[in-house]
């Protein structure tokens, strides 16, 4: 957002009462110009302008959106960043809070469990192994104890495996970067909503949209000029006077003030 004072494109002539020596009364004619103060508002996304509400010459009042730009892809950014914002903010719960009792138990039944079975498949791997040897059972008989055999095992791993991580205790290392990490996600949602209210350009001030720098369609980057909106309700008018009519002019003197019309 620039502030700046420009002229306004009028002019205007100033007629001064001024007094010298005795009852003589001097009149001095000049011209100046009209000054506001105005504010040129930029850009902080990129992006294509998707509405303009307002044109040039309309009354406007601070915090009035003047223009959209689209911002249909930080929409989707911000559904993902939330998802994955959820996704950390429930593992660090889950590590907070550790295994339910029930789950522990469950890890340990079926742990149990799987260890006997693995245990009987184990023997009957050996009986049948024997009795493979002495000719005694089929190929198939025998194929099917070991396939059974490495099923037993399988299982048994797993259960195992299970078993260790429901009974794992995070460091607390690794649940400080886990709050870091669910630091950094909501940063990141944050932004990103940051970034979609930016793209509703509201004016500053209340005043008037004197001019309108792109229109609807177009594309537009960070730094990008906008509108520009002025404060009509305070002005100022500059008057050049000559240096030898300067000394009539004093302070609290009465000036009558004509607008030049065209």
């Amino acid at each position: 957002m620039k502030m700046l004072k420009v002229f306004l494109i009028i002019s205007a002539s100033l007629l001064i009462f001024g007094c010298s020596n005795g009852d003589e009364i001097k009149f001095i004619e000049a011209s100046g110009t009209i000054e506001s103060t105005n504010i040129i508002v930029s850009s902080r996304n990129a992006g294509n302008i998707q509405t303009t509400n307002f044109i040039e010459g309309d009354k406007v009042k601070v915090g009035d959106t003047i223009i959209i730009i689209d911002h249909e892809l930080l929409d989707i950014q911000l559904q993902q960043a939330i998802a994955g914002k959820d996704a950390v903010e429930a593992q660090l719960k889950l590590m907070l809070a550790g295994a339910r009792i029930e789950d522990i138990n469950q890890a340990v039944q079926n742990l149990k469990q799987a260890k006997v079975n693995y245990e009987t498949a184990e023997k009957d791997k050996i009986r049948l192994q024997n009795l493979y040897d002495s000719h005694s059972i089929t190929q198939k008989q025998y194929e099917d104890a070991l396939a059974r055999y490495d099923l037993m095992t399988a299982q048994y791993n797993s259960a195992q495996e299970n078993f260790n991580k429901v009974k794992m205790i995070f460091r607390k290392e690794e649940i400080d970067q886990a709050k870091a990490n669910l630091n950094k996600a909501i940063a990141g949602v944050d932004l990103l909503k940051k970034n979609i209210r930016d793209s509703y350009v509201v004016s500053p001030i209340n005043g008037f949209l004197v001019k309108t720098y792109v229109e609807r369609g177009e594309t537009v980057t960070p730094m990008s000029s906008l509108f520009k909106v002025a404060d009509l309700d305070v002005v100022e008018l500059v008057i050049y006077v000559s240096e030898e009519e300067l000394g009539y002019v004093k302070l609290g003197q009465k000036a009558e003030v004509t607008i030049d019309t065209y």
